[in-house]
């Protein structure tokens, strides 16, 4: 389901079908889970706090969580709540301790009290505010303890500070049996069936689920935030670039903002959806790209509507072209590297299929563009192995010593670890 708003006006298309037991096409009614641009609805609303006098972005978190928690302080400087909304906490991508029962439906089981556990006892190995590091543990407990100042749950801060003023009826965590009912179907990156996502204690990094009309609501509101909202302030309070964020992007409260252009945007990936939001201000135009597919493709497709709105020149977006890889190769690849920060990245073949899973993340495929260079399409990210230290070989003669993971303009080393799970 598409929504493009441009021009003060808004239109839907939709394209493909439900599911594969349902011709029919989506339309801006359909309910998608949104993963990650949950996090925008969440920067929101840490800024419309802060216009409220609740709190400022300079406050130490601590203060606003249970005296029994005590969040790490690291060269003497506390994690602020403006820390916690730009990935500048110091705390990583996914805590520790999280060991799900359930991999299709990895958040279901990951408790308040297994959060807590976990900041109490973590030692971070960077200075708040030293750097960015995308950490949905950081976005979900900003999101907990907005709530917990609130008085109420995550999702009902949502409701009655974001989607009651905007119109927007369908935005929730837990769907009402109409929602229910126009939920599309989760499928994977191979559009094999999969399961939806339950995100109770981390709700602010990724919970919400959404349709194309509400979300086209949500990003009305953004270009216009003065006549669209009572949330004008602090909507342009939530763009404001903070902090550089990798690659071409700033960070701003939950959102990416694009040095070039000032396209302000985020993803969202669960295991069965991806969905795209972004919108540039100077032009007053805004897309909305939401599928059932765990599939990051549309992103580019997404980017690629916003120059055209912008008039420029885009490209259809493309897949690149697979080779085939022998299983004696693949097998080379397979084992167990050491990531940062003290992350496993786990690679394991089935049958002419390899996979990757880092940390406790879901085990994802990743597909070969050459015999030793494999791009997700779950994730705009991309694996490359080798065999020496000279960055040559490419594994075809032996084991691979280590990889590179490329993301987000930046590359992260692993190297592989021993069978006793030694460090490289």
């Amino acid at each position: 389901a598409v929504a493009v708003v441009a021009g003060g006006e808004v239109r839907f298309y939709g394209y493909g079908r439900r599911s594969a037991d349902d011709p029919r096409p989506p339309d801006e009614h359909t309910v998608y889970e949104i993963g990650s641009v949950t996090k925008g609805f969440t920067g929101l609303l840490l800024a419309a706090a802060a216009e409220a006098g609740e709190v400022k972005l300079d406050d130490p978190a601590q203060q606003h969580l249970p005296a029994a928690v005590r969040l790490p302080v690291k060269g003497g400087k506390p994690i602020t709540l403006a820390h916690l909304a730009t990935h500048r906490s110091g705390l990583s991508r996914m805590p520790t301790n999280f060991r799900p029962t359930d991999p299709a439906n990895p958040y279901a089981d990951y408790s308040v009290e297994q959060m807590y556990a976990f900041v109490n006892g973590v030692k971070p190995a960077r200075e708040p505010g030293e750097g960015f590091e995308y950490s949905n543990l950081g976005m979900g407990l900003l999101g907990h303890l907005l709530a917990l100042k609130a008085g109420t749950s995550y999702e009902q801060l949502v409701v009655e500070r974001v989607c009651k003023p905007l119109g927007m009826a369908d935005t929730r965590v837990v769907l009402t049996d109409d929602a229910r009912r126009r939920l599309a179907p989760p499928h994977d990156a191979d559009a094999e069936p999969a399961s939806n996502w339950d995100i109770p204690t981390l709700a602010g990094a990724g919970a919400l689920r959404s349709t194309a009309k509400d979300m086209a609501a949500f990003v009305a509101a953004q270009l216009r935030p003065d006549e669209k909202t009572p949330l004008g302030r602090a909507i342009r309070r939530s763009h404001q670039p903070r902090a550089a964020a990798g690659g071409a992007n700033d960070i701003a409260l939950g959102w990416h903002v694009q040095r070039r252009d000032g396209v302000v945007w985020h993803n969202g990936q669960t295991g069965g959806y991806h969905a795209y939001v972004g919108f540039r201000p100077d032009t007053g135009a805004g897309v909305v790209l939401l599928t059932n597919t765990g599939s990051g493709t549309i992103d580019a497709a997404g980017a690629a509507l916003l120059r055209l709105l912008a008039g420029g020149r885009a490209e259809p977006p493309s897949l690149p072209k697979l080779v085939a890889v022998p299983a004696a190769t693949l097998d080379r690849y397979v084992g167990r590297y050491l990531m940062p920060p003290g992350v496993v990245m786990e690679v394991t073949r089935v049958d002419d299929r390899l996979y990757a899973r880092l940390g406790a993340q879901p085990r994802l495929r990743i597909y070969p563009a050459a015999a030793d260079r494999f791009h997700y399409r779950a994730v705009a990210a991309e694996i490359t192995f080798f065999a020496d230290g000279e960055g040559g070989g490419g594994g075809r003669e032996k084991a691979a010593s280590r990889l590179v993971l490329r993301q987000d303009g930046r590359e992260l080393p692993g190297g592989r670890m021993g069978p006793q799970g030694e460090a490289p």
